[in-house]
């Protein structure tokens, strides 16, 4: 991932409505931003965190990872004004090979932000990294600063290859790693207190010698934007043509 050229995506989708938010949010303060984009995911008797991606008209496209959705069959989002939407899963990889990743969809005619994601290849190890999420018994926004610690050369299971050393708590899984720039460029769901190794094999089936294996347990994973942004810019059908009949149930 280090080198290369940077890129930083507002992922139009062929959206006008989607461009016009994300041009009109000029903050660059990553805490400011986190706070303007970072949503709560209740799903059943449990949460996690995720963040707005992508705007149609009224509907709203939520980024989370698949272990999230997989708790439970009811879903509701906590936009970052408090307001509370049903919303409902439109995407879902959890394959071996794939990424932990999935999307949902709520309805709301207030206005959120919509988050700017920026590609990986530009970053480097000990690059300032921001964590955002919502810890699992709190509805208050955690937000930690820290530094990129490892970039794996491949993927990890889930598709991991961030490694950062920020604090984070459980329930912010879904939530975004954003840069100096306030542009996010990953999506938090491995925790470093994983008790398996089996968790760092990489994607390909092979495993870490073990001094990288070791610096793999010191850190937190990330899942890079790379694969997101693909998909969501793609000429395939995506999973933002599908819609939710959502509306707002507690103000």
């Amino acid at each position: 991932m280090p080198g290369g050229t940077p890129y930083a995506y507002s992922l139009s989708i062929n959206n006008p409505n989607l461009v016009q938010v994300a041009q009109s949010t000029t903050q660059t303060n990553p805490e400011q931003i986190a706070k303007s984009i970072t949503v709560r995911i209740l799903v059943g008797d449990t949460s996690g965190s995720g963040f707005i991606v992508a705007q149609s008209d009224n509907r709203y496209t939520v980024v989370t990872n698949a272990h999230v959705v997989e708790r439970g069959t009811s879903y509701q989002i906590v936009a970052p004004d408090g307001k509370v939407y049903p919303a409902v899963v439109t995407y879902k990889d959890r394959g071996e090979t794939g990424q932990d990743l999935a999307l949902l969809q709520f309805q709301s005619n207030n206005s959120y932000s919509v988050v700017t994601l920026a590609k990986s290849q530009t970053l480097q190890e000990d690059e300032a990294v921001y964590a955002a999420g919502f810890p699992y018994d709190s509805a208050v926004l955690s937000f930690s600063s820290g530094n990129v610690s490892i970039l794996p050369e491949k993927p990890i299971k889930g598709g991991y290859q961030i490694g950062f050393n920020n604090e984070t708590q459980q329930g912010m899984s879904g939530g975004p790693l954003l840069n100096q720039n306030g542009e996010v460029i990953g999506i938090l769901g491995l925790g470093n207190i994983v008790v398996f190794d089996d968790v760092y094999t990489y994607n390909d089936g092979t495993k870490p010698d073990e001094t990288t294996l070791n610096r793999m347990r010191e850190s937190n994973f990330a899942l890079p934007t790379d694969d997101l942004i693909s998909m969501l810019t793609s000429d395939t059908p995506n999973p933002l043509d599908i819609g939710s009949d959502s509306e707002a149930i507690s103000p």
